[in-house]
């Protein structure tokens, strides 16, 4: 191989192999796979390994609710695990060895659509070691596949102005978005949109070639509706959301951690090169920084927080234009320099790796196991917000509460109920028919009144581990 030629190449496959070799540093050091909800994936996924789940009877005993989130993470999760042959939990610790670095790859290749090989592989490079996007990366959800079809969407979008299979393979892509996330599907519908009028714009004398990009914006459209359609009419026939989530919109003050002080500096050099030059990519680049900041600073009502991870790649291209601005000359001193800068931000992640953990431990999950072997499937289980989704997977017992909102028509009753009986209201019980009470750390934590439980006739503690205890409900 010559090295002029393919240096391009070797130093693309360096960026993804260290994007992999990061995730190898968490993954390889724990068991479990990492966040709190991938246990309501992990249940889903198993789930839907006997066919499509329209009903959850994994949540929210005894009745169970309508399955409402988006199936496109759940089947994938299933079809791995048959194919493979091999555990959910296990494709669920495992995926970030390949999303992660499948989503930088993809962030090379909507760059070159626009940029240069060098700009596009040092933005690829300055993806992976900005705080939020390895924090994310580490973590197996919809919203990393979901990211991945967004990129895929707008990579095709860019192109189709060339050919119409573009449009509907852009379509097809968004299609997935609709079935896999929502956050995502937010992010990716308001920047498909924003692209598709400034193209507009940016053409508006060409009236022959504004026709024809109307044509290829009609044929996204019916794509990204026609394939999900029987899911959305499933979707709105039981109402979407009956209690919609919220959060704190994220203080100023956090951005630069969350993002890397250094690639946010280097980006601002970034906005500054697309102002002067107001080229198709870099102003993209910049709607993209602009939109996801309103989002998380609260304009939209729906985990506002959150919309700062996707923040993360259009600072990573626009700090990588902002470097290239800099140093276009004198090669030998851009060559160091970017060495150097990306060495640096490489502590960040380097700490982080080895400091991560998987949110419930293993002598937690030890105690779900032997609930596990010792009860029979169909009965409930009373469990504090954070340990239900643990619960439902690894266990048959249903929790009272469950992971997420959707569908959820009692979630503030079932709330109010819980909060309820851990500070000794026990004929809680009776109502949802409860055969086993969980207390781990976060009950303990959040209900100090739990003690109660323990001068209790109606209970017996079966279970006492490290950090856990089940109390079995005497029958009459």
């Amino acid at each position: 191989m010559d090295l002029r030629t393919h240096g391009w190449l070797i130093a693309l496959c360096s960026v993804l192999i260290l994007a992999c070799v990061l995730m190898a540093v968490a993954v390889v050091s724990h068991q479990l796979p990492f966040s709190w909800d991938i246990w309501y994936h992990i249940r889903l996924g198993e789930a839907f390994k006997d066919g499509l789940v329209w009903w959850d009877w994994g949540s929210f005993g005894p009745q169970g609710r309508p399955h409402l989130y988006p199936p496109g993470f759940h089947i994938l999760l299933a079809a791995l695990s048959i194919v493979g042959r091999v555990s959910v939990q296990t494709i669920a610790r495992y995926m970030p060895l390949v999303v992660f670095p499948a989503t930088i790859g993809l962030f090379y290749l909507l760059m070159r659509q626009w940029f240069e090989r060098d700009v596009s592989l040092l933005a690829a490079a300055l993806a992976v070691t900005i705080p939020v996007s390895y924090d994310r990366g580490i973590i197996s959800s919809p919203q990393a596949i979901g990211t991945l079809f967004m990129l895929a969407s707008f990579i095709f979008c860019a192109r189709m102005r060339g050919r119409l299979a573009y449009a509907a393979l852009a379509g097809a892509c968004l299609a997935v978005v609709i079935l896999t996330h929502g956050l995502t599907l937010i992010v990716t519908v308001t920047m498909l949109c924003l692209y598709i009028a400034l193209i507009a714009f940016m053409t508006r004398s060409d009236r022959e070639g504004l026709r024809r990009y109307g044509i290829a914006v009609l044929v996204l459209s019916a794509v990204a509706v026609l394939i999900p359609s029987y899911w959305l009419y499933y979707l709105f026939d039981h109402g979407v959301y009956s209690t919609i989530p919220e959060s704190d919109s994220l203080p100023l003050k956090m951005i630069p951690s969350k993002l890397g002080a250094l690639h946010l500096g280097l980006a601002f050099l970034g906005i500054g090169g697309v102002l002067t030059r107001r080229d198709e990519g870099g102003t993209f680049l910049v709607m993209w920084l602009v939109a996801t900041f309103l989002f998380s600073s609260a304009l939209f009502w729906v985990l506002p927080s959150r919309f700062i991870e996707f923040m993360a790649l259009p600072v990573a291209g626009l700090a990588a234009i902002g470097i290239s601005e800099v140093v276009r000359s004198r090669r030998i001193v851009t060559a160091v320099g970017v060495g150097g800068i990306v060495l640096v931000s490489l502590a960040a992640p380097y700490i982080y790796m080895h400091a991560i953990s998987p949110v419930i431990y293993p002598d937690e999950d030890a105690a779900f196991e032997w609930l596990s072997k010792g009860s029979a499937e169909g009965g409930q289980v009373m469990t504090g917000w954070f340990f239900a989704p643990v619960g439902a997977a690894l266990s048959p017992e249903v929790p009272i509460k469950g992971a997420y909102y959707s569908g959820s028509y009692n979630y503030m009753e079932r709330t109010n109920d819980t909060d309820d009986f851990y500070g000794g209201k026990l004929s809680v019980l009776y109502k949802y028919g409860v055969d086993h009470v969980f207390v781990g750390r976060k009950e303990r934590f959040d209900y100090p009144s739990h003690v109660l439980l323990d001068r209790s006739d109606l209970l017996n503690k079966t279970y006492d581990g490290t950090r856990s205890s089940l109390y079995a409900v005497w029958e009459d």
